[in-house]
């Protein structure tokens, strides 16, 4: 995830330069989202944030949800094992 995130990011180069899908999935991912948001703030005064944001948001979101379940699934994995 972390090199298609990057090589898509739009960071070295353009997201206008980026092929359909490639920046179909930079948006979907953290890096491009975290670029477009930078670049949103930097230059067009926020315009266009609410995007970005709500994909960094749901990333960090799912990311909580998945490290607090974590106890619990190796809890009944010793209790099995």
């Amino acid at each position: 995830m972390l090199t298609v995130g990057n090589a898509t990011s739009g960071a070295t180069i353009g997201a206008d330069l980026l092929s359909a899908a490639a920046r179909a999935v930079s948006a979907l991912l953290p890096p491009g989202a975290a670029v477009r948001a930078v670049t949103d703030l930097s230059y067009f005064s926020g315009a266009h944030t609410a995007g970005p944001v709500i994909t960094l948001t749901l990333w960090a979101a799912i990311a909580a949800l998945l490290l607090s379940l974590r106890p619990r699934l190796t809890q009944r994995r010793k209790a099995a094992g």
